[in-house]
């Protein structure tokens, strides 16, 4: 069973606490795996971390992927994970559920990503910091298929509603045609 986390190796992406909460994950799925993707300076201790942990046949590194290999690391993944407790809006969390993988991201006062899941429906979400938590959601994930499908179907429902010509442009044209029927009206 496989996970995904899109985050770039920066502090705020908190990605240590991702391998912390895989670590309680296998010790319930021995064979749950994780594959980070990005670079940055928390690279080294990224890899230290997971070394320590002894994560090392568990975890993978990837950086410089094509925007192909990417759409394809998310549509194969399991789950994506945002451990981030700052994000501006996390469109990877979108673009994850354009392919149908179901997102588990932090809930913080600095995170705008959750504003794509709704809990339980489109996604997971947890408090920002609780690698307990994470664990559990991350367990949801990989080890109940009847819940990992509907929420495979809500993120597919919630990518819907951000697709820019089926349903961002017919409200914007209202929103136009109505901004001009009260000014001629």
């Amino acid at each position: 069973v496989h996970t995904g986390a899109l985050p770039i190796c920066l502090a705020h992406k908190r990605v240590g606490d991702l391998l912390q909460a895989l670590v309680l994950t296998r010790a319930a799925m021995p064979g749950a795996t994780l594959t980070i993707i990005g670079q940055g300076p928390e690279k080294a201790h990224l890899h230290a971390l997971t070394k320590q942990l002894g994560l090392e046949a568990a975890v993978t590194f990837r950086v410089d992927l094509s925007e192909e290999q990417l759409n394809t690391q998310l549509g194969m993944a399991r789950c994506l994970v945002l451990p981030s407790e700052r994000e501006g809006q996390g469109i990877v969390v979108a673009e994850a559920q354009a392919t149908g993988t179901p997102p588990v991201v932090a809930r913080g006062p600095e995170t705008a990503a959750v504003d794509f899941v709704v809990d339980g429906t489109s996604g997971l979400v947890y408090p920002v910091g609780d690698i307990t938590a994470l664990a559990d959601q991350l367990l949801t994930m990989l080890g109940d298929d009847a819940r990992h499908h509907l929420l495979m179907e809500g993120a597919l429902q919630a990518a819907s509603t951000l697709d820019w010509d089926a349903a961002i442009m017919p409200r914007i044209a209202h929103l136009y045609r109505a901004l001009i029927s009260s000014e001629g009206g």
